[in-house]
């Protein structure tokens, strides 16, 4: 009898000894599964991981360039647009685009139109003090829009400001310098710097300042450059800036050259863009930019742009601006601008268009 009972508390305590290490096994498991789970929460939430980078598609070896994002937008005006002319001028003046005079189809203008976002115009004055013309240059300076040269019928040398753009100040009929017309005029180191245009008899190849607009000095008479008309000036890396025109060969020019002083000048010797006059430029996003313009009878759709190590390359554009010449160029913080001209559409054509780039999405 005792026998019996040691057996049957002998198979107990088996019983139980195997149930605990079914649990035992039970809970290794179960600590294993948490544990993976764990470490596979870790994986997938590193915060130091680096994300992969996706490549430029490769082509015989090389990156392969993509299309550059900017798609230019012609602007449809709202209601009242000015008339439709080319070489005119303007400036970007008291957060509003300026367009001033130019050239239509039976008449040249002096009027004076404003917008705040190139789609809503006002007619500031059908009729300033100054003669109606064209190929002319304006600037600011002091919170002043000047203006200076042209053809009326004949060249002008006179020079004009106004505060507002309705009222005008004749500041002299005739400047020290030459009449003349296609003309630059840019605003550098607190003065006026007019250079080049076309004379009576040749290209100029000069340099002028002035602090008030009544009086000039010449900087440079004849600069190193060649004169030229119908190019482009800006500012741009604390220097002035001249590019392309037209020159005393009847030929057009893609040259570019540089001053830190309007005195001393260097020709950038790199590359450039193709030969050109009566084009647009402006900076964008800290790059030249070259828009359109005439090669000689063929009207330019095209634009290029330098970089920063001083190479120009054109630049495909998803959808380019129609091809035109003497269009006006302005830009804002936000865009570049083109306004009127006289483009290649169905035939040759004065033009009212205005056309917009961003500048802050590169």
């Amino acid at each position: 009898m005792k026998n019996k009972t040691a057996q049957e508390l002998e198979a107990r305590i088996e019983k139980l000894a195997n149930k605990s290490a079914t649990n035992r096994t039970l809970i290794y498991l179960i600590f294993a599964l948490l544990f993976a789970i764990l470490l596979l929460v870790l994986f997938q939430t590193r915060p130091n991981e680096v994300p992969e980078i996706k490549k430029p598609p490769v082509e015989n070896g090389k990156n392969k360039p993509g299309p550059d994002p900017e798609k230019p937008i012609k602007v449809e005006p709202a209601r009242q647009v000015w008339p439709k002319r080319y070489s005119h001028s303007g400036v970007y003046f008291q957060n509003h685009f300026w367009v001033i005079g130019g050239l239509g189809k039976d008449q040249m203008f002096n009027d004076v139109w404003k917008s705040a976002d190139g789609r809503e115009w006002k007619l500031v004055t059908a009729s300033a003090g100054f003669s109606a013309r064209y190929a002319f240059s304006t600037a600011v300076l002091q919170d002043r829009i000047y203006l200076l040269g042209g053809w009326d019928g004949e060249r002008r040398n006179d020079v004009w400001r106004s505060r507002d753009g309705s009222d005008w100040e004749r500041l002299t009929e005739h400047a020290e310098f030459e009449p003349r017309n296609s003309q630059t005029l840019v605003t550098f180191q607190d003065k006026l710097w007019m250079i080049g245009g076309i004379g009576s008899e040749n290209r100029f190849a000069d340099v002028w300042s002035s602090e008030d607009g009544a009086h000039w000095e010449a900087v440079q008479r004849p600069a190193p450059f060649p004169g030229r008309n119908s190019h482009q000036a800006l500012i741009f890396q604390d220097r002035i800036w001249i590019l392309g025109g037209f020159d005393d060969d009847d030929k057009r020019l893609g040259d570019v050259w540089s001053s830190v002083d309007g005195s001393t000048w260097r020709k950038e010797e790199k590359n450039s863009f193709s030969p050109r006059s009566n084009f647009g430029a402006g900076i964008i996003s800290g790059e030249i930019w070259v828009f359109g313009g005439i090669d000689g009878e063929t009207l330019l759709g095209d634009c290029w742009k330098r970089n920063s190590g001083g190479d120009w390359n054109r630049v495909n554009l998803e959808k380019p601006f129609i091809a035109g010449r003497d269009q006006l160029a302005l830009q804002d913080d936000k865009h570049f601008w083109l306004f009127g001209g006289f483009l290649l559409g169905q035939e040759k054509t004065y033009s009212n268009d205005t056309w917009s780039l961003p500048i802050n999405s590169r």
